[in-house]
């Protein structure tokens, strides 16, 4: 017999570059501190699961939406949807092209809803949706709102603002231009009283003035030269605090204007390989008093926990990324949509599956090893939350089960998968052991534990019991 050790679950994924630099790896899950006395500082709790809430019928993949008041407006593939509370979906017109699309209201006594993609311009009022007559409204890229105004930036680097509370009228005289450099307009985006306008190599912010024939001017100090925005898509706020992947590759979080990277090394490198920045897209919403900012392409999706100010992995069943993409607020609900399909979800932390596909939680461990000796391990003893299984005629809830694999080659390969039970409903005595792991070489022995069964689930902790062998 060895020695108990504990097990470093870490914090958040990372992959490393090459398999030996690897930490551990959080997939479908996320660390949330616990009190300070709690047997695990911090403890790794799934994401949320979804259940099914209203379906886009002739919608495709999701291009954007926006809650206003009680309702949320969608658009999927070619249409643009008015869902209610109860999930009611009414079809609102079509909406040219298949690009992201941004979104925007004003504050009219019935508000209108800005759209903006690939130079199509229109607007929704009263439900129903047109395209922007006005020809003094040049061919604009992006749209947001800010100062009683809607504004629409161009590529060439001007933004054009509209009419007080009016967003189908313009002057073709109302505008102004990002002059830090000659790199036009990527997006512009509201922060407070201010707005953003991200080129592609600089950044400015333009404040509301009181002046009606010039309403923005420059912030004096705050340009920033020589950083721009990579991906149009990834901007996305929590509290009214940007966030977005900057043209440096790294994420930045805007809390001034000295905008600070919270991106790792491994989100930095999933970034660079990616061809299609423009596919990257991000979405932001609270949970739990959680706040996730999360960006997904169809290779991954990483996800962002301000509170803890760590990132990990999602992955929905059967595919490379989280299935997730644009976050409404209708009342109570919360509300994300599906990427691939005309599908909406309600978000619940009661909801353990993804509408009834599996949410696989992933926990892959740092390496343990006595470098450069290897080591033996007898058993694994795993924290978890036990007594979770429900009163169920199926198996895998009623009975429900932890799964083990362990890698002794720095994750190039893996034992055959070996299961545990936690604990059918009340059985919370059950302790989760999995015995005679065998050796490793010098390289030590990461421990994979999943769990899959749609019931309560954590990891609290985990130990081995390590014996050191003659190098």
């Amino acid at each position: 017999m060895g020695t108990i050790v504990p097990i470093d679950l870490g914090v958040q994924s990372a992959p490393g570059r090459f398999g030996p630099d690897s930490g551990a790896r959080l997939i479908n899950c996320y660390a949330e501190k616990a009190d300070e006395k709690s047997r695990l500082l911090y403890p790794i709790y799934p994401f949320e699961g979804f259940e099914q809430f209203a379906v886009l019928t002739g919608g495709e993949h999701m291009r954007g939406a926006i809650s206003l008041g009680t309702y949320g407006y969608v658009v999927s593939g070619p249409l643009v949807f008015k869902v209610d509370l109860g999930g009611q979906v009414t079809i609102i017109g079509n909406f040219p092209g298949s690009g992201q699309v941004f979104m925007a209201r004003n504050r009219k006594a019935t508000p209108q809803i800005a759209l903006c993609s690939e130079g199509q311009r229109y607007i929704i009022e009263s439900d129903v949706l047109t395209s922007i007559a006005d020809n003094d409204l040049g061919a604009a890229i992006s749209v947001c709102y800010q100062g009683g105004r809607f504004v629409w930036g161009l590529p060439d680097g001007r933004y054009q603002w509209s009419a007080i509370d009016e967003g189908t009228t313009y002057d073709a005289l109302d505008f102004a231009t990002a002059e830090a450099r000659g790199d036009g307009l990527q997006a512009v985006y509201s922060r407070g009283s201010e707005v953003i306008l991200f080129g592609t190599e600089s950044i400015e912010f333009h404040a509301v003035t009181t002046d009606a024939d010039a309403p923005y001017a420059p912030v004096a100090g705050a340009t920033l030269h020589g950083m721009g925005l990579m991906c149009r898509h990834s901007v996305r706020d929590l509290n009214d605090v940007p966030i977005c992947v900057t043209s440096d590759g790294t994420v930045r979080i805007f809390n001034g204007y000295s905008p600070e990277r919270i991106s790792t090394h491994d989100v930095e490198r999933a970034i660079d390989s990616i061809a299609d920045k423009d596919s990257i897209v991000a979405t932001a919403y609270p949970s739990l008093g959680n706040q996730f900012y999360q960006i997904s392409c169809p290779e991954w999706t990483w996800s962002y926990n301000a509170l803890t100010q760590t990132w990990t992995e999602r992955k929905s069943y059967e595919l490379d990324r989280w299935r997730g993409e644009h976050y409404l607020k209708l009342g109570e609900n919360r509300v994300i949509g599906d990427y691939a399909t005309g599908k909406l979800y309600r978000m619940d932390p009661d909801l353990y599956d993804e509408a009834g596909a599996h949410l696989v939680m992933t926990l892959r461990t740092p390496p343990t090893h006595k470098y450069p000796n290897p080591i033996g391990v007898d058993r694994l003893f795993v924290d978890v939350i036990p007594g979770v299984g429900l009163n169920s005629s199926d198996s895998a809830l009623s009975d429900p089960e932890v799964m083990l694999r362990t890698s002794i080659d720095s994750g190039k390969s893996w034992s055959n998968q070996m299961s545990a039970p936690v604990g059918a409903q009340g059985a919370f005595k059950t302790r989760v052991v999995f015995e005679g792991l065998g050796q490793s070489e010098e390289d030590g022995m990461i421990f994979e534990v999943s769990m899959s069964a749609a019931v309560a689930r954590g990891i609290t902790g985990m130990a081995a019991d390590v014996e050191v062998l003659e190098a």
